[in-house]
């Protein structure tokens, strides 16, 4: 990742979820690289309903705001938070021509299309080795396990 590019974060918690074993670990990394870059949007997605309430507190601990941080999807239909996700990342690629960079913790192979439409944007991808699209990940610039990254020293985005 590069330091000088803006960022944009977006998150598909339904993907990847705070997991129980790692989940101090993990939100120490995602901070710990939001407060390394200049990041001019973050947003969690998910429906309320997958989000358990102790991690919803952690989020706000570590400093997400609940109004500005999260959008809480309502329709229950398969994959609405991913197409919630993807509509707001192309808005913000269209809309903000200063923000090259990206980081998508998701793995799910739905945001292939998204990845390949806007290839001159620097784009990372953080997953859980459960659930990556293989082919999402080779077409992405840079990509990271969840696993991986939890066991890496404190600068593992500049990795």
């Amino acid at each position: 990742m590069d330091i000088l590019r803006r960022s944009a974060l977006f998150w598909d918690y339904e993907n990847v979820p705070l997991r129980q074993k790692d989940r101090g670990r993990f939100l120490w990394a995602i901070v710990n690289m939001l407060n390394s870059f200049t990041f001019d949007f973050q947003r969690i997605y998910a429906r309320k309903s997958t989000m358990s309430s102790h991690d919803y507190k952690q989020l706000l601990a570590k400093g997400f705001d609940k109004d500005k941080h999260f959008k809480w999807i309502k329709i229950n239909e398969s994959n609405a938070v991913d197409f919630s996700l993807i509509r707001s990342c192309i808005d913000v690629m269209r809309n903000y021509p200063d923000i090259t960079q990206f980081v998508l913790i998701s793995g799910d192979g739905d945001f292939l299309p998204l990845v390949t439409q806007f290839p001159d944007h620097f784009i990372v991808v953080i997953c859980q080795r459960q659930n990556l699209n293989k082919t999402l990940i080779q077409t992405v610039n840079r990509a990271y396990s969840v696993e991986a990254l939890i066991t890496k020293t404190r600068k593992w985005f500049y990795v």
